[in-house]
């Protein structure tokens, strides 16, 4: 399953369709402002079907929920521009690029999902292996680009103009 949706509208608070190779929409993704890593999906009815949210107490840690059950944790174990991350409660590994935002996700052996940027990151591109993934790995990957964006932003110099 391939699906895609842009970036800027996320960021800034509004609601972002994501949709599939098809061009139908699969779901609508929204950045929640209570937490500094935050985002809530829906199905293509608006009805909620998971969060991810920034574990305030312990840093790197974001508590993923789909469904009714919060069954999964994402967790950096290392890295800076090659972050290893691992989604405790699924036994996924995600590795990847902080710089160009492509990530990988394996179960093992066998590949869960994968991310790439395109149009210079106004939009990402996601497969997923089984459809049943998806949400889960949309959710990971929307809070992979916001940890991005915020990293990236504390990078740039200040510059002051007189």
């Amino acid at each position: 399953m391939e699906l895609y949706w842009e970036t800027d509208g996320l960021h800034s608070g509004r609601m972002t369709p994501v949709n599939d190779e098809n061009q139908h929409v699969r779901f609508l993704l929204r950045r929640t402002f209570s937490n500094q890593i935050g985002f809530k999906l829906l199905n293509a009815d608006a009805r909620l079907i998971g969060s991810i949210q920034a574990v305030p107490e312990t840093a790197d840690h974001y508590e993923l929920q789909v469904g009714h059950e919060r069954y999964r944790t994402l967790i950096r174990l290392a890295g800076s521009n090659h972050p290893l991350y691992m989604v405790r409660g699924s036994n996924w590994l995600i590795t990847g690029n902080l710089t160009n935002n492509h990530y990988y996700a394996y179960h093992g052996l066998s590949s869960v999902f994968s991310t790439e940027d395109l149009a210079d990151g106004a939009s990402i591109h996601l497969w997923v292996a089984h459809q049943d993934n998806a949400p889960c790995a949309l959710l990971i990957t929307a809070a992979l680009d916001q940890i991005r964006l915020n990293t990236i932003s504390k990078q740039e110099p200040l510059s002051f103009s007189w």
